[in-house]
């Protein structure tokens, strides 16, 4: 992990061949991580979970159920403004 990132996203890209190695990726902010894997499963891929430092943060369920939160509030992001929509849903989730 890159020093600077702290979040860091394990999924499933769509159409991904390879379930046994889930790709990752790093993110400064949780909701960064939660917009990127709202995305991930928007276009057909698993998001797995998100961790800090080695530790879970957010397990599949988490996120599904933040994914359902953010298409329920989706049209009441402001210009359509996903990261902050996210961190709103993390803050209901007591999360952020």
């Amino acid at each position: 992990m890159r020093k600077e990132a702290k979040y860091r996203l394990a999924f499933n890209a769509p159409r991904a061949t390879n379930f046994d190695t889930p790709s990752h990726i790093d993110f400064q902010t949780l909701a960064g991580a939660l917009t990127a894997a709202w995305a991930n499963d928007t276009s057909g891929g698993r998001a797995l979970g998100v961790t800090y430092g080695g530790m879970p943060v957010m397990g599949e369920d988490d996120l599904r159920r933040a994914f359902e939160r953010l298409r329920a509030i989706e049209h009441e992001c402001p210009g359509g403004n996903k990261i902050g929509c996210a961190g709103q849903v993390l803050r209901e989730m007591g999360l952020e």
